[in-house]
């Protein structure tokens, strides 16, 4: 039994570094920038998997802290990704922001202030996006 636990720790684990690593090499709808922010931290987190819902002619893709995001069709890619293994979960996607303050900060400092990168979130947060993605099977 303990032997069986290991094994599933140790999938547990791989599957975790492996499933960001399928974000490796993908790039904004324009091919400005890297989906994925690399190394460093916080850069495990900027990219994950989530679900989607459609209210009207939009899109809104769930954050991981539960808030849900408008993100305009022209900057969703419809397209796989290598090495995605659908969960069945109905509306599956991925999104790609940062979110937290001193990035947003630095970001309106040091970027452009006024730029489309920085979205508010339904509930008023707000998030730099770089990426959503919607697998073709799931829309």
């Amino acid at each position: 039994m303990t032997r069986l636990a290991i094994v599933f720790v140790a999938l547990a684990f791989s599957t975790s570094a492996f499933s960001h690593d399928i974000y490796n090499g993908l790039y904004t709808k324009d091919h400005s920038l890297p989906c994925c922010g690399g190394e460093g931290a916080g850069a495990a987190r900027d990219c994950w998997r989530t679900i989607y819902r459609e209210r009207g002619d939009q899109y809104e893709f769930r954050t991981m802290a539960g808030d849900w995001v408008r993100i305009p069709q022209d900057r969703i890619q419809f397209t796989p990704i290598p090495g995605d293994v659908p969960t069945g979960e109905p509306h599956e996607a991925h999104l790609c922001y940062r979110d937290d303050p001193e990035t947003i900060g630095n970001y309106r400092m040091y970027g452009n202030p006024t730029s489309d990168r920085i979205m508010p979130t339904v509930s008023g947060k707000e998030i730099i996006f770089f990426c959503a993605i919607i697998p073709p099977q799931f829309y």
